[in-house]
């Protein structure tokens, strides 16, 4: 690069903060053969690239420009930050899909964390981006993917009552009961401890019970926790979830049993009708027997009337072995 490589560096960077894309380009166009060594430029306070800014900034324009021309989608900057988790952070919705559309993009790199110790899923989550947790969970994001405190999108999305996040990380199959953090938690534990009233009463109704304890040293329910953090409203609304979830699994079994009996009936119904469907169609057919047999009694005496032979006779009555014994 040549010797104004500082200068280019630092316009480029400055024309990224401020969102000029003609300046963008200009710098980049001086640079000629060496655009990739300038493009990656970093700032030696922040680390941030000029994608970084961008898309912290919500350059929908120039992130395609950046990321056309071979800028590093992978770049962290000193905070362990890539441009996605900068994306995610701030609601860049566009941007996000990008960056995630971006042929060069490293799907491990959906699970890097932050300073914050957050997944770009799990900063999404907290700050209740569904759409962006939608893009993310569609390119390929693990719904269940763990930071290093164990803890999912599921729940950081609990502990900030971002309901309609934690709604779309359950319908991809989220895991909600089971405990991933080093106390136990489960995302319930973590709504009613953070006082998440929309999150924990959405929890309850998908099944998860209130007086499940986790693991810590003392262990403690849900309703515990919101109790020790004196959250009455999100105590007041589980318990009323839960029972009213009662009153519908006691409704659906009374009318199990009630359909259960209905069907017993008609069956028990179907099979007198059944029995005596039979009994009717035995005698019919004992009868037709009879006028059958009394038939075949009145042309045996007839033919012997007539002088026919024994042996003749006793052949008007080879069907009826019941008549030939009398």
């Amino acid at each position: 690069m040549s010797f104004d490589a500082p200068f280019l560096r630092q316009s480029l960077l400055a024309a990224a903060m401020e969102g000029d894309l003609d300046a963008i380009v200009h710098a980049l166009d001086k640079a000629g053969d060496s655009i990739g060594g300038l493009i990656d430029s970093v700032d030696a306070a922040s680390g941030f690239t000029a994608l970084h800014h961008v898309a912290m900034l919500g350059f929908v324009d120039i992130v395609c420009y950046l990321v056309r021309h071979g800028a590093a989608i992978d770049a962290v900057d000193k905070f362990g930050k890539t441009p996605l988790h900068h994306a995610c952070h701030f609601g860049r919705d566009e941007i996000v899909y990008v960056l995630l559309d971006a042929p060069r993009l490293n799907l491990q790199q959906l699970y890097d964390m932050n300073e914050a110790k957050l997944t770009c899923l799990q900063t999404a989550a907290a700050r209740g981006f569904t759409t962006i947790v939608r893009l993310l969970l569609l390119h390929g994001d693990v719904v269940d993917g763990v930071n290093g405190a164990g803890e999912t999108a599921l729940h950081i999305a609990a502990q900030y009552n971002h309901v309609d996040v934690a709604k779309v990380l359950v319908q991809c199959g989220a895991t909600t009961a089971k405990p991933t953090t080093t106390a136990g938690d489960t995302v319930l534990h973590y709504a009613c401890r953070a006082g998440s009233t929309e999150v924990a009463v959405f929890l309850v109704s998908q099944g998860l019970s209130i007086h499940s304890p986790n693991t810590d040293v003392v262990p403690l329910t849900s309703l515990d926790l919101a109790r020790v953090g004196r959250h009455t409203a999100l105590m007041d609304a589980v318990v009323k979830e839960e029972e009213r979830l009662e009153q519908v699994k006691d409704a659906k079994r009374a009318a199990s049993r009630q359909a259960s009996l209905k069907a017993l009936k008609a069956a028990k119904l179907e099979y007198a009708k059944a029995r005596a469907a039979a009994a009717v169609e035995r005698e019919n057919l004992a009868t037709r027997q009879r006028h059958r047999e009394m038939e075949a009694i009145a042309s045996y005496l007839k033919a012997i009337r007539h002088g026919e032979s024994i042996e003749l006779a006793n052949r008007l009555l080879d069907d009826f072995p019941r008549v030939q014994n009398i």
